[in-house]
Parts: C-alpha cells; sequence; structure tokens
C-alpha cells in the first residue's frame, strides 16, 4: 500500500469516525427531546386532571348553592300558596256574609214597598 493510500484510508477512517461520532450525539439528542416530550406529555396530563377536578369541585359547590336557593324558593312559593288560599277563603266568607246582608236589605225593601203600596 502506498502512502497516499493509507492517506486516504486514514482520511477516510476519521471520516467515518467524525459521522458516527455524529451519529451517536443525534441519536442522543433525539433520545433527550423524546423523554422531554413523554416528560410534558405526563405534566399536561397531570395538569388536565387537576384542572378537571377543580372545576368539578366547583360544580359540586355551585350544585349544593343552586340547590338551597330552589329549596328557598319551594318553600317561599308554598308559603305563598297558602297565604293565597287564606285570603281566597276570606273573600269567600266576605261574600257571603254580603250577599246575605243584600238578600235581606233587598226582601226588606220589598216588604216595605208591599206595606206602602198596600196603605195607597
Amino acid at each position: 500500500m502506498s502512502e497516499t493510500d493509507q492517506n486516504e484510508t486514514g482520511a477516510q477512517r476519521l471520516v467515518i469516525e467524525a459521522v458516527d461520532k455524529m451519529y451517536a450525539g443525534l441519536a442522543a439528542r433525539i433520545a433527550d427531546i423524546r423523554a422531554d416530550v413523554r416528560a410534558l406529555e405526563i405534566s399536561q396530563r397531570a395538569n388536565m386532571d387537576n384542572v378537571e377536578r377543580r372545576l368539578g369541585d366547583r360544580i359540586d359547590g355551585l350544585e349544593k348553592s343552586i340547590g338551597h336557593r330552589v329549596d328557598g324558593l319551594e318553600s317561599r312559593i308554598g308559603r305563598l300558596e297558602d297565604e293565597d288560599k287564606r285570603i281566597l277563603r276570606e273573600n269567600v266568607k266576605a261574600g257571603g256574609l254580603s250577599g246575605g246582608v243584600v238578600g235581606a236589605l233587598v226582601t226588606g225593601g220589598i216588604e216595605i214597598v208591599k206595606a206602602i203600596a198596600g196603605k195607597v
């Protein structure tokens, strides 16, 4: 082998070693990037789970609050219905009493007119 062949072989070896080192470096960087992506995915999942849990807690709190308000409205409506029934009963009693009084007055008026008409 001539000196030129040996130099070319040595240069080829150096190039091959450099390419191998570059490949190894790139492969290591790719593995690092994959690991970073996996870590980000895990972190993102944990964040989403946390957000979902917090939203669920808020919804539960609002549900309880709204439930209390609805219960309060139901009791108010019940009281108003009872008051409405009471007022209706009083109106019916007053109407009956006033009807009786009016009937008596009309009957009395008729009797007075008969009595006056009979004297004439």
